[in-house]
């Protein structure tokens, strides 16, 4: 996940009640915004080649 273009957050967990409360998770959170672009950047191109599509914001 990139949210800000400065740090990216990965982790193995689902945003789901288990995952958040009753399982054991691990993940990072790397500040660094070279690699939150490049991360974008990737993400991006796989959007554009229509690997990807986004999912509507209701």
């Amino acid at each position: 996940m990139v949210a800000d273009g400065e740090a990216v957050f990965t982790t193995s967990a689902n945003l789901t009640d288990a995952a958040l409360d009753r399982n054991i998770e691990l993940g990072v959170l790397i500040r660094d915004r070279s690699l939150a672009a490049s991360v974008t950047s990737h993400f991006q191109g796989l959007i554009d080649r229509e690997a990807l599509r986004p999912l509507p914001i209701e």
